[in-house]
């Protein structure tokens, strides 16, 4: 029912320099925080990861936004409930 009734927190280091790895990042909200991460954090490097991948609606156009605001973005399809894929990304 997409209700939510508590508050997301989110704790960022400012000294972070990786990769910062979103699962499920081709959807809405993961396409929400990767802009919110590189235009309010800064943060250098996004890694989007989900099943769809570049064939997800509306990820070039994503990917290039994030490019234009500084970021390194790489795309990945992938499952993240797969323990080896999971352990390639890192």
């Amino acid at each position: 029912q997409a209700r939510h009734t508590g508050k997301v927190v989110l704790a960022i280091d400012p000294l972070a320099t990786g990769t910062t790895l979103i699962t499920g990042g081709t959807g809405m909200a993961g396409a929400a925080l990767a802009r919110h991460l590189v235009s309010r954090h800064r943060v250098p490097s996004i890694m989007l990861v989900s099943r769809s991948g570049n064939d997800a609606p509306g990820i070039p156009e994503l990917a290039d936004e994030l490019r234009a605001a500084g970021a390194q973005v790489s795309v990945v399809s992938g499952d993240v409930a797969d323990r080896s894929t999971v352990a390639g990304l890192l």
